[in-house]
């Protein structure tokens, strides 16, 4: 919760191309490294230095991604895409980028 606060005092604070509009509860799912914080937002995973700044989107492609979890190391994000009717597990750089796909469901979900 204490993660979640500060990442609403951080987005209210900056200016960029975040902007959580009237109701900043929908960012979802915070995780933390030493460094970073990534989060749901819209559909798309986000991410803010721990420090303060602006939020970054990580990933823009159709689909929803969401549940992002750090990689032991740091340096990528695991999360759930659903792209093409099922949930699968995915992962991008901490930098964001083009996913890679780590599960493959033989057919949309019932």
């Amino acid at each position: 919760m204490l993660a979640l606060s500060s990442l609403l005092f951080l987005s209210s604070t900056h200016q960029s191309g975040f902007d959580p509009g009237p109701n900043p509860m929908l960012m979802q799912h915070p995780t933390i490294n030493r460094t970073t914080i990534v989060f749901e937002y819209a559909g798309d995973l986000w991410s803010v230095p721990r420090s303060g700044g602006d939020a970054t989107r990580l990933t823009s492609a159709p689909g929803i991604e969401g549940n992002p979890y750090f990689s032991p190391d740091g340096q990528t994000i695991a999360f759930t895409g659903q792209y093409h009717g099922n949930a699968d597990v995915f992962t991008v750089p901490i930098e964001g980028g083009v996913p890679k796909r780590l599960t493959y469901h033989p057919a949309p979900k019932a």
